[in-house]
């Protein structure tokens, strides 16, 4: 097949919505008049692939080809009532586009700034020769083509980039059919004799990739969102003075032609530097972030055909505290009372574990941790225990058992009070922890208290509080402590002259409790956060010489500031926060991270993710944080990440889409993402709240998932004069990359929600007088649904199953939170009539996993073992097999189980046990036959891909992808 089909192959795969028939005049007018955004976005799809595969090949750096590629369509909107008499953009695009592209070019060339390399895609590894040869390539076409008559050069432009058939060419451009075949050819054939002159192969223009590059659908969706408000400051300021450029005079014809050139040449360099990145120069000194080494993921486990995300800078579970070295080599992360809870040293530049510390006795409360200034020691404390560690092997060097609890007092709560604050002083020599009642501060010298056998306090810094923040200042003579110190409301932290003892200042901050401190590198200023009221929160900077409020930054839509910290030279202050959630008294996993200049308060830049543990690098020009489970490294001149994209919590569920094009994953932390399931790339993520319920359409086109609603309020019977808040859904349409919203507000306490097979509808459950209700995906309007009586409700549903067929619903519930009263049972309901069919008793703990067989003939019920548990061993009875006929129990497995899965045919059963197996069933015999002992963590997701492959998501966010054929037959033991 030539080149030229294979071209038109690709780009036929490209979605055709509505507007692909219009032509672009008007298509612009009908954005002019009527503000149209599906107008605009079928133009940003018809040209998106020709500009950003442009912007691509002049630029290295993919972040800065997307601000080309925005403000190119900026630029457009601002243009549109100019140019709606031209039969065709092609040429004003390509020209804009080009000197937007060749305009960062010159400018990262003036700055010399050094290229980084990213990590490659594995399927796609790099071959030197083919990019000498690329270069090479470019350059000669380059001059040859800027030579050839522009009508000759349209014709190769829409048939062999845009990918244009002749005749649709012809329509484009008003000429005849023939005229454009008989340019086209002539084109191709001038091209091939004059390359051929200089040395080349004539097939060179044939042979060269032609398609062009598939726009990210969050890309696309950006920029179609800010078409309707072209003039608006929500556009990035580096976008938006691109796009004032790209409406100055056009470029000469001849400059257009080597527009041609980079785009004939689009394969070669998707491939050479699509992945390449070369950051934005800032103004003043220049920042050279590291080079990123290149770093290949773990080996696959045996029998697992691919992963989807990476397990580089991921932690097992989610990070509670971070502590990052000075010198920003290595960090060390620690996750307090969470399942598989360590702590764990990283290399932060290939984002590899270094060592796990050892040693600890079982009790999952151990939380604090910190790095000395020299990077020598690693401190970490649990349960009143504090212990020194070698920085570089982790090994132990002392062990100080500084306080005990007192009796009557429970482990759990004494923990909590003492073991969150961990802060070695600068000289090294003293650490300070939480006293045993979390109300004061103690300044302690390991090495004194080692060599007398008894806790050696230089200082004590009294609190009548629980303290959550402390810090010192640069040159140790102050220290600064604050967390639940409050007098009339208003909260407070204490500054303390570090040497004597005595209380200096105190910092008032407001209405909320402080959760972070920190010093500026002069320690002049004391930075101070924490929580607010209704979404207003600031991060207050104080004089630390008077204690005197300096300045104010604002943080909007924040229910609390949880991590500060200075850049080295003083001058920016980077700041994370929690999302504010309406109606909810905890605080959303999701937020943001912002940069702001201390010397006047404004905002620099916004990261989308709220993180712990920040710091800077010595050299300020990148950023650490923790975000959920992951490590996070951003670049603070354009805050693009330079940790690989991909889940980063605990996953909680996976949808493959009908023709196995790709997944979606839903994770713990709030976010969905989206990857192509064949190849492994990362296509987009989606912020869907923390904790969120979410489902994808059978047919793979829809993402549903619930938020709070604070207008749909409802009161309960048995909660007299409290008022509740409600839900909605959110409803995302993955192929076209747009939110649909249909639903109104939901009066009650819904918990799950799931669609129907035929992607018709949606199903929603919960207890406080919710039900089961059907909606219509269409009209976003309630179908049916049916209610038990108000004293039969359960306290809530742990998981819930809709058969096949859409007849039968299972909702596996829960009476009470306590386990020593509650009563756990699976109901079966008629979804027509809304009668119960069967109770399903025999559990003796909460449900964590239902499925339905592909027939419908059985019903699989799980219990997962207990979260918090260190020895994962199995134990028997609490998986169930019933038959959903007669409500009777046909097997019982001598598992515990974390997720659930039938094969298409099946005539599998997929369980992920709690040893962190994955064991496969006969589902005629229910007999082990076969597993894969390869997941790193407890899988805690599992769904089966049309092609028989199973996909399988686990805490430490990794997801992967299973043969069933090289299954590991089992032990004899395990059967």
């Amino acid at each position: 097949m030539s080149s030229g089909a294979n071209l038109t192959h690709v780009v036929r795969q490209l979605p055709s919505p509505h507007g692909a028939h219009r032509g672009d005049p008007e298509l612009l007018d009908r954005y002019v008049r009527e503000r149209d955004q599906e107008a605009f976005a079928a133009l940003v799809r018809r040209y998106g692939p020709l500009v950003l595969g442009v912007a691509r090949r002049q630029l290295v750096d993919r972040h800065q080809s997307e601000d080309v590629f925005q403000a190119t369509f900026l630029a457009l909107a601002r243009s549109a009532a100019k140019l709606g008499g031209r039969p065709a953009l092609t040429n004003w695009l390509y020209t804009v586009a080009l000197r937007l592209a060749r305009k960062l070019r010159a400018r990262n060339s003036r700055f010399k700034t050094v290229e980084r390399v990213e990590p490659a895609d594995p399927a796609c590894e790099r071959d030197p020769l083919a990019e000498i040869t690329g270069r090479e390539l470019v350059r000669v076409v380059d001059e040859e083509l800027a030579r050839l008559p522009e009508r000759l050069r349209l014709p190769v432009l829409l048939c062999c980039v845009q990918g244009l058939s002749r005749e649709e060419a012809a329509q484009s451009l008003g000429w005849s059919p023939g005229s454009v075949k008989g340019r086209l050819e002539r084109g191709r054939q001038k091209l091939a004799v004059r390359l051929a002159a200089r040395g080349l192969a004539p097939s060179a223009v044939l042979l060269a990739p032609l398609a062009a590059v598939t726009v990210p659908a969050d890309l696309l969706a950006r920029t179609v969102a800010s078409a309707l408000a072209p003039w608006a400051r929500s556009a990035s300021p580096a976008v938006a003075a691109l796009a004032a450029a790209g409406m100055r005079r056009l470029l000469p014809p001849a400059v257009l032609a080597a527009c041609f050139v980079a785009a004939v040449t689009a394969g070669v360099f998707s491939l050479m530097e699509e992945r390449a990145a070369q950051p934005l120069p800032p103004a003043g000194p220049v920042k050279v972030p590291p080079k990123t080494v290149l770093v290949p993921d773990d080996p696959l486990p045996t029998g697992a055909t691919g992963r989807f995300g990476s397990t580089r800078f991921r932690h097992p579970t989610e990070i509670s505290e971070l502590c990052v070295s000075a010198d920003g080599k290595f960090a060390v992360a620690s996750s307090d009372r969470y399942p598989n809870g360590a702590h764990r040293a990283y290399d932060l530049n290939t984002g590899r574990a270094l060592f796990t510390l050892e040693g600890w006795n079982g009790d999952r409360f151990f939380t604090a941790v910190a790095v000395s200034p020299d990077g020598r020691t690693l401190a970490t404390n649990q349960n009143g225990t504090l212990r020194l560690h070698d920085a570089a092997t982790g090994k132990e060097k002392t062990r100080i058992n500084y306080v005990v609890p007192a009796p009557g007092v429970k482990t759990r709560d004494f923990t909590f009070r003492t073991s969150k604050l961990l802060v070695f002083a600068p000289d090294c020599t003293h650490v300070l922890i939480a006293a045993g009642d979390g109300n004061a501060l103690l300044l302690v010298d390991p090495v004194k208290t080692a060599e007398f056998e008894s806790v050696q306090v230089s200082h004590t810094f009294p609190h009548n509080q629980l303290v959550h923040a402390a810090a010192f200042s640069p040159d140790g003579k102050r220290m600064v402590g604050g967390g639940e110190e409050q007098d009339k409301g208003v909260y407070f932290a204490r500054l303390w002259n570090a040497e004597t003892g005595k209380e200096q200042h105190r910092l008032w901050f407001g209405k909320g409790k402080i959760r972070c401190v920190a010093f500026s590198p002069d320690g002049a200023t004391v930075a101070v956060g924490g929580d607010g009221e209704n979404g207003k929160v600031t991060v207050t900077l104080f004089e630390a010489a008077t204690g005197k409020e300096r300045l104010q930054l604002p943080f909007p839509n924040t229910a609390r500031v949880r991590s500060v910290a200075f850049s080295l030279d003083g001058k920016t202050l980077a700041a994370s926060g929690s999302s504010y959630s309406p109606g909810f008294d905890s605080f959303s996993g999701d937020g943001t991270t912002r940069l702001f200049e201390v010397a006047t308060g404004k905002e620099a830049l916004t990261i989308d993710r709220m993180a712990i543990g920040l710091r800077f690098a010595p050299d300020g020009g990148v950023l650490v944080g923790a975000v959920a489970n992951a490590i996070y490294r951003w670049d603070t001149t354009t805050g693009k990440a330079l940790t690989p994209e991909g889940s980063n919590s605990q996953i909680e569920s996976i949808a493959v889409a009908p023709d196995g094009s790709r997944i979606v994953a839903r994770e713990l932390a709030g976010a969905a993402h989206v990857w192509n399931a064949r190849s492994g790339k990362y296509v987009q993520r989606l912020s869907v709240g923390w904790g969120s319920r979410s489902a994808v359409s059978p047919d793979g086109h829809l993402l549903v998932w619930l938020e709070a609603d604070k207008t749909a309020t409802f009161t309960k019977p048995s909660l007299p004069g409290r008022t509740l808040t409600g839900s909605r859904l959110r409803t995302f349409d993955l192929t076209a990359g747009a939110f649909v919203e249909r639903f109104d507000g939901i009066k009650g306490g819904i918990s799950r929600v799931c669609f129907t097979a035929d992607s018709k509808a949606l199903v929603t459950s919960g207890s406080w007088g919710t039900g089961t209700r059907f909606w219509d995906v269409a009209t976003g309007k309630l179908v049916r649904s049916f209610l038990a009586d108000e004293k039969e409700q359960p306290h809530g549903t742990s998981c819930s199953a809709l058969s096949p067929n859409g007849k039968i619903f299972a909702d596996a519930t829960y009476s009470s939170h306590s386990s020593a009263s509650a009563v756990y049972a699976v109901r079966l309901w008629d979804t027509e009539t809304g009668k119960k069919l069967h109770d399903l008793s025999g559990h003796t703990d909460r449900i964590g996993a239902v499925a339905f067989s592909p027939d419908g003939k059985y019903l699989v019920t799980g219990e997962p073992p207990y979260p918090f548990k260190w020895e994962r061993r199995p134990r028997a009875g609490h998986v169930f097999v019933w038959e959903v006929a007669t409500g009777r129990r046909v097997a019982s497995l001598p598992i515990e189980i974390t997720a659930v899965a039938f094969a298409p045919d099946g005539k599998a059963l997929a369980v992920a046990v709690a040893d962190a197996t994955i064991q496969l069933w006969d589902a005629g015999t229910w007999q082990l036959s076969g597993e894969f002992p390869g997941p790193r963590e407890w899988v805690t997701a599992l769904t089966f891909g049309p092609d028989g492959r199973l996909f399988s998501g686990a805490t430490d966010a990794e997801i992967l992808a299973w043969d069933l054929r090289a299954a590991k037959r089992p032990s004899a033991d395990r059967k």
